[in-house]
């Protein structure tokens, strides 16, 4: 029984760096998704911003 909780253990702590991982790209992602919804395109995806600013203001244009 012990040998059985051990290796238990030992899976568990395999896993949890890359739930960690996942949790901190996931936490990114909704950063993003936030700077999107307050309109400010240009931080959210920095290396498409050239491009997003003056799409996003012909969009508020049209509006």
């Amino acid at each position: 029984r012990l040998t059985e909780f051990g290796s238990r253990i030992d899976r568990i702590e395999a896993v949890t760096p890359a739930v960690a991982d996942h949790e901190a790209r996931i936490a990114a992602i909704e950063e993003r998704f936030a700077r999107i919804e307050t309109r400010d395109p240009a931080s959210a995806v920095p290396e498409l911003a050239p491009h997003l600013v003056p799409l996003w203001k012909k969009l508020e244009e049209a509006t």
